[in-house]
């Protein structure tokens, strides 16, 4: 397996190219932050991705700390899980991208 280029890039722009870097990624954090929190279900049905996919990059997005999810059992539906944008977060993602072409 190849290993990723890396450049000498400050960390955070390194790290906003780790997390925006993939149009999945962006389309499912784009969703969070213009039309709000959702289930997986409903993330689904918003971006037409199926279930599979989707699942893989929520769990990438909070591994990378982007969103955050509520935990189990503390919705009324306790199987369903609903994803939040970290909107501080994201700015700093888009702010780090944009520094990067300004310095």
């Amino acid at each position: 397996m190849p290993t990723p280029a890396r450049t000498d890039l400050p960390p955070a722009v390194e790290r906003a190219i780790d997390i925006l870097g993939n149009r999945v990624r962006v389309a499912i954090l784009r969703s969070l932050v213009v039309e709000g929190p959702a289930s997986r279900s409903e993330l689904s049905a918003r971006l037409n991705l199926s279930a599979s996919l989707l699942q893989a990059h929520l769990r990438r997005l909070t591994e990378f700390g982007a969103i955050t999810q509520d935990p189990a059992g503390t919705r009324s539906d306790h199987r369903k899980r609903v994803y939040h944008a970290r909107r501080k977060d994201v700015d700093q993602l888009l702010n780090a991208l944009v520094s990067a072409f300004q310095q």
